[in-house]
């Protein structure tokens, strides 16, 4: 009896191994099948693009030209060409502005808060830019309108997704191009979402980024007057804000997230970081780089925000700070303040970097550490609105400093486009025309 169980159980034995390996075998294959799909709908998409536009390149006088992005979008008149003279740069949104009845990319959304955030993808198209030539990307889509219109910078599309479609879209995005960066906009008040859209992807483009570029439209009136009314709504969207961040982070492959906030946009920007490392602290792992344009800091409370968001969590903020800013021009604290002396006892109103130093540094508890975590630099009163930015060649300009942050990580004591200064209560930065160090006190100019 002893050896017919025996025979019995070797029998069994391999039909057991068998069911085994062929589940293993269906997990794996369910596994790639996910994948293979992903690549198989973008792959498809990208064929269908290029079989569309193929007539029209081989027999030009027959066929009428139109460039097809992919499947939803294409310019009519227009040919991918490798040296074309526009860009055509994708971003994807979320906003927390309520939806209108137009279709028009430039009327689609209006200027009120909406209870429920909505997804969805843009296309922009821009001029090049010569200067930029040698910092574009590979991936670069670039097209030749045979006859573009004075507004050659332009939304050209807007399409809504669900959470689902937002998801899945940038996951294959990433998948294909191996890229798992993402660079997060967050625009100034007086910004229609059209407006927000081209200026996400000019910065995108102006800054060669290769990853997936978002932008957080919030519901800025676009007129200068509503600046107060903007600024209700600005401190109303920490939370929409704070949601998208966590979205990125957990449905999407994003390994970095770089955020960059303009004038109002720093303040929201801000109060959802601390949220969210408040709520997920796991999250300030995916924070690659926070960078701050011409604050808006009437608010008071954003240097204490800015001050706590530094001090709980383990990154950098860069802060670029020029008085050459429409809405610091009117603004008590670059108006009234007496910045503290310099090294050198000179004291001036001249350095904006010093003065910002001065507020920051008086919202801490205990003063300036050695790793205080915000690095503030001083544009010299120059411009630093990033859609009036004349592109990365002027080295003057943020773009090129920005440029080193972004794709290099260095931070400010190691970019050879900033000079270092001395004051009173610390380290500030001014931007280095010349491109030559030199360590000054006070760095009067």
């Amino acid at each position: 009896m002893k050896s017919a169980a025996i025979k019995s159980a070797k029998r069994s034995w391999p039909r057991s191994v068998k069911r085994c390996f062929s589940y293993f075998l269906l997990v794996i294959v369910a596994g790639c099948q996910s994948n293979i799909t992903d690549r198989a709908r973008e792959s498809a998409s990208n064929i269908t693009a290029n079989i569309s536009n193929l007539p029209s390149v081989i027999l030009p006088g027959v066929f009428p030209s139109a460039a097809r992005i992919d499947s939803d979008f294409s310019i009519p008149n227009a040919t991918i060409l490798p040296n074309g003279d526009h860009a055509v740069i994708t971003t994807f949104y979320s906003t927390n502005r309520t939806l209108s009845n137009s279709i028009a990319p430039d009327g689609m959304f209006g200027q009120r808060r909406a209870n429920a955030a909505t997804f969805g993808k843009s296309y922009s198209v821009i001029p090049r830019s010569g200067s930029n030539f040698e910092i574009e990307p590979e991936t670069l889509l670039k097209v030749q309108i045979n006859e573009p219109t004075e507004n050659s910078r332009a939304l050209k599309q807007v399409t809504i997704q669900d959470r689902a479609e937002f998801s899945s879209e940038i996951t294959t995005r990433m998948r294909l191009t191996e890229e798992k960066r993402a660079l997060l906009y967050v625009h100034d008040f007086n910004v229609s979402f059209e407006k927000a859209a081209n200026n996400a992807a000019k910065l995108a483009y102006d800054l060669g980024f290769s990853g997936t570029t978002f932008f957080f439209s919030w519901p800025a009136r676009g007129d200068a007057p509503a600046y107060v009314a903007d600024l209700e709504d600005a401190t109303k969207s920490t939370e929409s804000l704070r949601s998208m961040i966590k979205d990125i982070i957990l449905l999407t492959p994003t390994e970095q997230l770089l955020i960059v906030g303009e004038g109002m946009g720093s303040l929201i920007a801000s109060n959802a970081l601390q949220s969210t490392i408040t709520l997920n602290p796991e999250f300030q792992n995916f924070l690659k780089e926070i960078i701050f344009i011409a604050p808006d800091i009437e608010n008071p409370s954003f240097t204490n925000v800015l001050a706590r968001l530094v001090a709980s969590a383990n990154i950098y903020v860069t802060l670029y700070a020029s008085g050459n800013y429409n809405n610091v021009e009117s603004n008590e604290f670059f108006g009234g303040i007496q910045t503290p002396p310099t090294l050198n006892n000179q004291a001036h109103t001249e350095n904006v970097g010093e003065a910002l130093l001065h507020k920051l540094i008086g919202a801490t508890e205990n003063g300036a550490s050695e790793d205080f975590k915000i690095e503030i630099i001083d544009m010299n009163r120059s411009n630093t609105r990033l859609a009036e930015a004349e592109g990365f060649a002027d080295s003057s300009a943020i773009l090129r400093d920005m440029w080193n942050l972004v794709h290099y990580g260095n931070r400010a004591n190691f970019r050879n486009t900033l000079t270092p200064c001395l004051s009173a209560e610390g380290t500030f930065w001014t931007v280095n025309p010349e491109d030559l160090r030199s360590f000054s006190q006070g760095c009067r100019r």
